[in-house]
């Protein structure tokens, strides 16, 4: 529950869903449950944009799942605190080491969705930086391992970097309706991001609208 609410970006009723989960995991007792709920808390954090709280949680759990030898939730939380980095620090270069020292423990472990997100996010970092072939090169290593463990918020986003860069490419009418798929899913997921697709709708028809392909 937690994660669906903080998926759509219903931050409030993912924080008391999260905090739910934390009391029951304390209350079990078992440390590795305890760290995916402090994980949850820091995607929560994070959400609300308390940077520095999110980072606490995202360290804390890691350090736990090390500990604990839990290689998968390691390369998970590397994940997201190396999202933290690009996204909202702009620590680039710190941030593609971190992503590729996840994605070799996700193939390692032969672990295809962590491999679909790690490699969306080099993607988005590659866009961060406006290198456009390198961006698109992780995406379409990116979706069809989305399609392959059917994360359609996975799929969404791909198609998305996709279109993003046809867009930079002046390929508009090649880009829309990659556009338009990512907006269908992430409009029926109501997911926390619909608003680029739907940004991005708008810019590439108003494009097309004045002959600019």
């Amino acid at each position: 529950m937690a994660w669906i609410h903080y998926s759509r970006k219903e931050t409030d009723r993912a924080a008391a869903w999260a905090d739910r989960m934390a009391a029951a995991m304390e209350q079990a007792g078992h440390r590795r449950d305890r760290a995916v709920a402090t994980r949850l808390r820091g995607l929560v954090a994070q959400q609300r944009g308390d940077l520095d709280e999110a980072e606490r949680c995202y360290r804390e759990a890691l350090a736990t799942f090390r500990e604990l030898g839990e290689r998968e939730w390691e390369a998970i939380v590397l994940n997201d605190l190396v999202e933290l980095m690009r996204a909202e620090r702009k620590e680039y270069d710190q941030a593609e080491s971190l992503y590729r020292a996840a994605l070799e423990i996700a193939k390692e472990l032969d672990l295809t969705e962590p491999q679909a997100y790690i490699t969306g996010n080099l993607g988005r970092l590659a866009l961060d930086r406006q290198r456009w072939d390198e961006a698109r090169a992780y995406f379409e290593q990116a979706l069809p391992l989305a399609q392959e463990v059917g994360r359609r918020d996975l799929i969404a986003s791909d198609l998305w970097g996709l279109a993003r860069v046809l867009e930079e490419e002046g390929r508009y009418d090649e880009a829309l309706p990659l556009a338009e798929k990512s907006l269908a899913i992430r409009e029926k997921l109501r997911h926390r991001n619909v608003q680029s697709s739907r940004d991005l709708v708008a810019r590439l028809r108003e494009k097309l609208a004045r002959g600019e392909a």
